[in-house]
């Protein structure tokens, strides 16, 4: 491999014609989790146009080596602290490529005033780890990702699962089945509501969207499906959610949405019987494998995660930088 120097590396700002290579290296670096084209336009399509966000790619020669990125984080949202991002072809890593990038992103974000950086990296990408160690970042939360093969789960005690939460008057359904005028209000109420249990980083704040930015980024998906959303229902309620989604570039596989039970109606069985019926539909259809990820500190849902035979895979690892100076 021919090295490069520092000064043979010219960064400039992204420009649409970039998408292509931006699809190329996300799968070249994170093969698990594929993008598409349309996926990646969608996502900029959705960015909010009064957040700051910066993005520039390295190239040596005219040829694209790598990406920088920063921005303000919707649904965590504060105007001095950023998410940044540094992503390098496998091939022309070690040749100082990330820390020309790097260098740029510190100047830019210690010009708006950053009072804290977000990162984020998979545990077993040693590189990747010790590129933002070496920049004064720490693991802040850790995220486990786990993934189920569906012709192996355990899926036998679905009736009497169903059987449990029947019994104490609730009723499970598709978001698309829940034939309810005002369902949109009562699963964004339901959201926000069991969101704020969510395990975040120390000291952020969940910032929940409006209820049209709400629907307007669940709208924007052409292959999100209601039929594989599932709720539990009482009294005309929305108390219960689990959500699978297709992964466009992977259509063998689904990944889990939101897991959540209403905290008045929580230790009765719903979680249990939303993912029981959520993965029995799954095999029905065909897939053939289920992705999910928790929080570390998650234990009744990796618990059940567990359970229901989902296998731990290296996790996604949060990490922070306070001081900037």
């Amino acid at each position: 491999m021919r090295a490069c120097s520092a000064m043979s590396i010219t960064l400039r700002p992204a420009t649409p014609d970039d998408l292509p290579f931006r699809v190329a290296l996300h799968n070249a670096l994170i093969p698990e989790f594929p993008t598409t084209l349309a996926e990646v336009s969608r996502h900029d399509a959705g960015r909010r146009a009064d957040f700051a966000f910066g993005r520039w790619i390295a190239e040596e020669g005219g040829r694209p080596l790598g990406q920088g990125l920063y921005t303000h984080q919707e649904w965590m949202y504060h105007p001095q602290k950023f998410f940044v991002d540094v992503k390098v072809r496998p091939e022309a890593q070690g040749r100082g490529v990330g820390q020309r990038l790097w260098a740029h992103l510190e100047s830019e974000v210690r010009a708006l005033g950053a009072q804290k950086l977000f990162a984020s990296v998979r545990e077993d990408h040693g590189r990747g780890v010790r590129f933002l160690q070496e920049r004064g970042f720490g693991v802040e939360q850790r995220e486990r990702e786990a993934a189920l093969t569906l012709a192996q789960a355990p899926l036998g005690g679905l009736d009497a699962a169903l059987e449990r939460v029947r019994a104490q008057g609730y009723t499970l359904s598709t978001f698309a089945g829940f034939a309810d005028p005002d369902r949109e209000r009562k699963l964004y109420a339901f959201d926000e509501a069991a969101s704020r249990d969510v395990p975040r980083p120390n000291e952020e704040m969940y910032v929940f969207p409006t209820l049209e930015r709400y629907w307007q980024h669940l709208n924007s998906n052409p292959d999100r499906d209601d039929s594989l959303w599932f709720v539990a229902l009482k009294d005309g309620e929305l108390v219960g959610l689990s959500q699978l989604n297709p992964v466009k570039a992977r259509p063998e596989m689904l990944g889990t949405g939101f897991t959540a039970v209403a905290r008045a109606h929580r230790r009765r069985g719903l979680a249990l019987a939303l993912k029981l019926t959520a993965l029995s539909e799954a095999r029905r259809r065909g897939y053939l494998q289920v992705r999910t990820s928790n929080d570390d500190t998650n234990a009744p849902m990796i618990a059940i995660n567990t359970a229901l035979g989902f296998q731990e895979e290296p996790a996604w690892l949060w990490m922070t930088r306070k001081e900037l100076d």
